[in-house]
């Protein structure tokens, strides 16, 4: 037990409030706009709650010598602002100081019953680098970080590093920023190139134009083909199986009929239309390095990137993908993301899960309306034929379609201006910009399938995969700049 006055009332307090989040109008969206901020308000003070309840059990765990509660050592990597606002990373001080021994110590805890090794991200003030553990040097990067669409941070960096943590453990990394060292060799810095706009000066960062048509991203595992004027993914290469996915974004309109959509309806003007167009060319960055690559596409509503790990784990055999929707500047639009594949699936055949585990067979049909073949995806839907399976996984539950042989279209974001009649009284026009990360896991069959079962059970890799979307490991930082106890032996 920890002994902290207020733990166990505060662990109370974020719990009710979980409960009142699954009512059926919290977790859905259809609630007044007064009853949103309360939800939103709750929900931050209850990570913030739980956040300081993480932070002292770990320190009561690791440092018993230092159990009082009103002197915490440390803190999570992230602060919630405001509940409509998006999180901020907390920069860790690495510069050089006399007497720290080995550098700045950051706690890493696996809250998996199983290993993992993955890339780990946390953000730094110095770009000269070295990461230890047990006094051996870490394979690490230093990639930039976007303080607007495509200008880059002078003073704070995205520092990226290969971490092994044992199950249910909490693991201690050292960070050094010191330039002269014997604790190896600094970290890898990326190397930048840009489309469809003029390179930003940079002291750290190699950058330069890119031209030419579609370009190739590779790793150990995974070749991925991305589009020279969108910066979106084309195809990919897994165990010498290439796959079409051609991404992109689709808007819907309002229909002009008496019934329009709403909080509760979705009645669409027709086919959906992409929001790429001669008029809107997307701006593109293309980060390169060792561990690390990153195709990163600016349009107006969305930001959308796509991640290539070169990491021995679970997080090397998938494409990370992640969406900053912002559609506040539209007006009775639905904004979907559509991968086009190369995947033949009969019938309409597609599969989304019902719990993260169990997954459901689900058909579309021409006789119905376009809007009655989308279906909930709470973290997983699935395409597969006789050679492939594509399988995407979602960080946050939503609606997803398969329109037609190959398709997987996914709702982000909606904005309307009207009420449908369903008992809410108002539109839906309480939109924020919203975070929305994916893994794209691609898994060619040994040998090819003559039948396919009417059942699809997630393999393995597709398991640890979503286990290390929805449960990452939790980082943190040392909140002051002086040398940390050592731990028990």
């Amino acid at each position: 037990q920890v002994g902290m006055g207020d733990t166990r009332e505060h662990l109370r307090s974020a719990r009710r409030n979980l409960g009142l989040f699954q009512h059926h109008d919290g977790i859905t969206g259809t609630a007044k706009d007064l009853v949103v901020v309360d939800y939103g308000r709750r929900i931050r003070d209850s990570i913030s709650l739980t956040n300081g309840i993480t932070a002292q059990s770990v320190q009561s765990l690791l440092w018993p010598q230092t159990r009082r509660h009103d002197n915490l050592v440390f803190d999570l990597g992230e602060t919630y602002p405001g509940h409509d606002l998006l999180p901020e990373q907390t920069v860790l001080d690495v510069r050089g100081r006399e007497g720290e021994g080995e550098g700045r110590a950051v706690v890493l805890v696996n809250s998996l019953a199983h290993s993992r090794t993955q890339l780990v991200h946390i953000r730094v003030n110095h770009h000269t680098v070295t990461v230890t553990k047990g006094g051996n040097a870490t394979q690490c990067q230093v990639n930039p970080v976007w303080t607007s669409s495509l200008s880059l941070s002078p003073d704070t960096f995205d520092l990226v590093f290969v971490a092994e943590m044992a199950p249910l453990s909490m693991e201690t990394y050292f960070i050094s920023g010191t330039p002269t060292n014997d604790r190896g060799s600094p970290c890898a810095v990326a190397r930048i190139q840009f489309i469809n706009h003029s390179p930003p000066t940079s002291q750290v960062f190699a950058t330069e134009q890119f031209a030419g048509d579609d370009f190739v991203l590779s790793t150990e595992r995974i070749t991925a083909v991305f589009s020279g004027s969108t910066g979106f993914l084309q195809s990919v290469i897994v165990g010498g199986v290439k796959v079409g996915v051609a991404m992109d974004f689709v808007v819907y309109g309002v229909t002009g009929a008496k019934d329009k959509s709403g909080a509760y309806l979705f009645l669409p003007d027709g086919e959906a239309s992409s929001i790429v167009t001669n008029r809107q060319k997307a701006s593109v960055s293309i980060t390169v390095g060792p561990l690390f690559n990153e195709v990163r596409s600016v349009l107006d509503v969305v930001t959308h990137s796509v991640q290539l790990l070169d990491s021995p784990g679970m997080d090397g055999h998938c494409l990370a993908l992640a969406n900053l929707v912002d559609i506040q500047p539209l007006t009775n639009k639905e904004v979907a993301m559509r991968l086009v594949t190369s995947v033949e699936n009969r019938n309409g055949e597609f599969f989304t899960d019902l719990n993260g585990f169990q997954m459901v067979r689900r058909q579309t049909l021409s006789k119905l309306a376009l809007q009655a073949n989308f279906y909930p995806m709470p973290t997983m839907a699935t395409l597969q034929d006789s050679a492939v399976r594509v399988s995407l996984l979602s960080g946050q539950p939503l609606g997803v379609a398969s329109l037609k042989q190959g398709w997987l279209e996914v709702m982000l974001d909606r904005r309307l201006s009207q009420d449908d009649g369903r008992g809410l009284g108002q539109g839906v026009k309480d939109n924020h910009p919203t975070l929305e990360p994916f893994r794209l896991l691609l898994e060619p069959r040994l040998t090819e399938a003559e039948a396919l079962p009417p059942l699809m059970y997630p393999s393995l890799a597709a398991h640890h995969s979503l286990d290390q979307l929805l449960h990452p490991p939790l980082a943190l930082l040392p909140k002051h700049p002086f040398p940390l106890p050592p731990p028990p032996s």
